[in-house]
């Protein structure tokens, strides 16, 4: 994947390979790349930037819940393939121009898990990835479910997780004092969703399967209803 940033946008292009018809001369194959406007990072930065009310924050909850409805199924196509992102944050979430669709991109640091065991754990090369949405190690595909929550969060909260967190503050937190962003602004349901996606232990983690299938049971959410205390 190729991310390109502007001063007013974010494009993000996904590399294809075509091959043409003949019509132009040179290689049988081209690259096509698919335009993506806007990251979820500027998104959650434009909402923030609206100064919005109450009110305002409260319709924003469907199209928040879609968001992270879609980064999750994101994240359960490449589980399913046996491939661990490893870099899962809301600047590397973008979306398409004309329908919205939520696209999963940077691929740089993923790995294919080397072998069939999706419930495998794996020692991994150093600290790789964002540190405030890594998660406790070792690591598996239950890593990314973790950044997946915190995901979540920020894009109901509309504030950055452990912001201001020096890198030894944010282990020493996260790591052995086992802390978590506050849920206060995430619906209810989704809460105890996000609560079973970032457990201290790996093992305890929901699947990102789990995490999809509960996200799509439970009820739309309506303005102003059952939100975490």
């Amino acid at each position: 994947m190729l991310a390109f940033k502007g001063a007013s946008e974010a494009v993000v292009a996904s590399v294809n390979p075509a091959r043409t018809s003949g019509a132009l001369t040179g290689p049988s194959f081209y690259i096509v790349l698919d335009r993506l406007h806007e990251t979820l990072e500027g998104r959650i930065r434009r909402w923030n930037a609206s100064e919005p009310s109450k009110l305002d924050r409260q319709k924003l909850m469907p199209e928040k819940t879609r968001i992270i409805k879609e980064v999750a199924a994101g994240i359960a196509h490449l589980h399913k393939n046996l491939i661990i992102h490893r870099d899962i944050k809301p600047a590397n979430v973008a979306f398409a121009p004309i329908t919205d669709q939520v696209k999963i991109f940077d691929m740089g640091i993923s790995r294919r898990l080397p072998g069939d065991d999706r419930d495998q754990l794996y020692r991994m090369t150093g600290y790789t990835g964002s540190q405030r949405y890594m998660a406790p190690k070792p690591y598996g595909l239950s890593a990314d479910v973790y950044s997946w929550a915190l995901l979540a969060v920020e894009t109901f909260s509309q504030k950055t997780a452990f912001k201001g967190y020096t890198s030894q503050a944010h282990k020493k937190a996260v790591c052995h004092q086992h802390v978590r962003p506050n849920l206060k602004s995430v619906p209810r349901h989704i809460g105890r969703i996000v609560k079973a996606s970032w457990d201290q232990q790996p093992q305890r983690r929901s699947s990102i399967e789990t995490v999809c299938d509960k996200l799509t049971q439970e009820k739309r959410v309506t303005c102003g209803q059952r939100y975490c205390n």
